[in-house]
């Protein structure tokens, strides 16, 4: 009984670091490869495990003020410093994309990750 009582712990404990390994390196990965543009403001967001931007799925949309040239350039700077310190991607995969309001009034940013999932 005490030998079942020992496995059972031992195999919770086992999956319980993984996860938690697994969610770390996965917040890491994407907090890294996706930058939140500065004064940006949230319009939604969303994610389908214990927290944004580890494991699991995460999107967010963002509006700036800021026109497009500026917000895309930004991007561009951002992801080539990033690519320059660490050109390892880790485990998440992430994605951007940065659209023209259609009344002009700034610029509407899409980010989403996927990690673990």
């Amino acid at each position: 009984m005490i030998a079942l009582v020992l496995i059972t712990l031992g195999i919770f404990v086992c999956i319980s670091v993984t996860v938690f390994g697994l969610d770390v390196a996965c917040y890491r990965d994407t907090t890294t490869w996706l930058p939140v543009y500065p004064n940006a403001e949230v319009v939604s967001s969303s994610y389908n495990m214990f927290r944004p931007w580890a494991m699991g799925r995460t999107e967010m949309v963002l509006h700036s003020k800021d026109d497009f040239v500026t917000v895309n350039g930004w991007y561009v700077d951002q992801m080539r410093a990033i690519n320059d310190v660490n050109a390892d991607r880790g485990i998440a995969t992430t994605d951007y994309s940065i659209r023209r309001d259609s009344e002009g009034s700034g610029t509407t940013i899409y980010l989403s990750s996927t990690c673990a999932n």
